[in-house]
């Protein structure tokens, strides 16, 4: 018995000591040098910007000609902003009513559809290079437009050892007012583990389009700080169920790992 307990205790620390083998600072690393990418060097500071030349002197009519400018400047984008705010709101009423037991045979989401799951959830094996791979874990869970989603994924190393993992928490805006189409605005953060903990806001459009019965494209673009992510997947399968494969790649302006994956998706 004490044996077991003891073998029992060995397997938990290990896995406690797992991230830290993530943790190795070979330079040479690509998982380490994309690590260090996204953040910017120590005690680098923007420049100052100059400061600005004088103003020409105006005529009380040149002021008053710049105020109305201005004015209408402000009164535009404000305008704008109303628009896009409308158009969500009615996009997030239209995908609630898609819900309902009253909505039209014709735009009613069915059990089992990828569109504005309840409950989703996604795994792929991501190929980088050949001594690079990733596994990746994510669950979406809502009710109509509103959602949250949850994502672990992980880099491996198999010549060093070493690892990166990107956990990433988003508040999901879903709008899908047919069954043929969902798009989605996605606030949250991005944290990358590997030496460090690098915490980064986050912004996502995803988006889905079904182009055939069983057959549906997916791309979601996500920028964290100055790291952008962009993966496009195509899902074939049918009800509650797909099959996938696509292509995801992070990038920074110095560093990138990207690759081909393939997995699968339950969603309910």
């Amino acid at each position: 018995m004490w044996h077991r307990l003891a073998a029992s205790a060995i397997f938990f620390l290990a896995l406690g000591a797992a991230p830290g083998a993530f943790g190795q600072d070979d330079p040479n690393d690509p998982l380490r040098k994309f690590e260090k990418s996204v953040k910017a060097p120590p005690g680098q500071q923007p420049a100052a910007a100059p400061a600005p030349a004088p103003a020409p002197r105006q005529t009380d009519n040149g002021y008053r000609h710049d105020q109305q400018s201005g004015d209408l400047g402000d009164e535009l984008v404000g305008d704008i902003a109303n628009v896009i705010l409308d158009a969500a709101g009615q996009m997030g009423a239209l995908t609630f009513q898609r819900l309902t037991s009253e909505a039209d045979d014709s735009v009613r989401r069915e059990p089992g559809d990828i569109l504005i799951p309840f409950v989703r959830y996604d795994f792929f094996r991501q190929s980088v290079n050949a001594s690079i791979y990733a596994n990746d874990n994510r669950i979406e869970a809502g009710f109509g437009p509103i959602a949250v989603l949850l994502e672990e994924y992980i880099f491996h190393n198999r010549a060093t050892g070493s690892g990166l993992t990107i956990d990433r928490q988003m508040f999901l805006y879903r709008m899908s007012p047919s069954k043929d189409f969902e798009f989605d605005l996605g606030l949250g953060q991005t944290t990358l583990a590997g030496v460090e903990r690098t915490p980064l806001g986050s912004f996502s459009i995803p988006a889905k389009l079904r182009v055939a019965e069983g057959v549906v494209v997916e791309f979601i673009p996500t920028w964290s700080g100055i790291m952008s992510d962009y993966e496009a997947a195509l899902h074939w399968g049918m009800q509650y169920g797909s099959l996938k494969v696509g292509y995801r790649y992070l990038s920074t302006p110095t560093a990138n790992l990207k690759g081909p994956y393939a997995g699968f998706a339950l969603y309910f």
